[in-house]
């Protein structure tokens, strides 16, 4: 490059601020470069952090809805516990009280109790839908509640009104109920003996109907 500057009739001074000009160019390139790639890398920090911040708030839900629920959880055994470990007089009048507590919702007929099974005889049972203005009389029922979790837990028979060998639009032929989204929570009320809610529950269900899990077409009871 020297040689070549000589040949042309430049200087050494001229030499020496081209080849200032030439790395002031290379480092001004290099350095924008490098803040680019920082900036770049900056936006990829950015995006993980809040992606972890998301994440971490998440799990924190998560704990609160386990902690909770466990909570309660605690609170109902405890109950429990303190029904089971009561005397026999405690224990007599909390059945007493549970006993009651069922007869008394409404449309149940009566309640008869044979060893582990509490069956629930129920008033007609009508449900009302959007698209029919008069109410499809869906008949009465037995709910036979197995305390032993035996049978499913809960097996429900229609006893005046059953079509096609199904005892309503969501219970097949044996008396198995197809519960859906209410599935965890009718076991979690029947492992911890709450007969009452889960006998209003199961009325609620007896009174419902939904067209896209059904196993027969409620307009079979029209």
């Amino acid at each position: 490059m020297e040689e070549y500057f000589k040949s042309i009739g430049k200087t050494e001074e001229s030499l020496t601020k081209f080849f200032q000009i030439v790395t002031k160019l290379v480092d001004t390139r290099s350095r924008l470069a490098f803040t680019n790639g920082c900036g770049e890398l900056v936006k990829l920090n950015i995006a993980n952090t809040t992606k972890e911040i998301s994440e971490r708030e998440e799990r924190i839900s998560k704990c609160t809805l386990l902690i909770t629920q466990s909570a309660r959880d605690m609170i109902l055994l405890q109950k429990r516990l303190t029904v089971l470990t009561g005397t026999s007089e405690e224990v007599t009048t909390w059945a007493n009280s549970e006993y009651d507590a069922l007869r008394l919702i409404t449309d149940v007929k009566s309640v008869v109790v044979s060893g582990k099974v509490i069956s629930i005889y129920t008033n007609r049972i009508d449900i009302h839908t959007d698209t029919n203005l008069c109410p499809y009389h869906i008949g009465e029922f037995r709910i036979d509640i197995h305390t032993d979790g035996s049978e499913g837990g809960v097996r429900i028979y229609n006893l005046t009104n059953v079509h096609d060998g199904y005892q309503h639009p969501h219970i097949n032929y044996g008396g198995y109920c197809c519960f859906g989204n209410i599935s965890s929570g009718v076991a979690k009320l029947l492992a911890e003996y709450q007969y009452v809610v889960l006998a209003q529950l199961l009325m609620s269900y007896l009174k419902s109907y939904v067209p896209y899990g059904a196993y027969i077409r409620i307009e079979n009871w029209g």
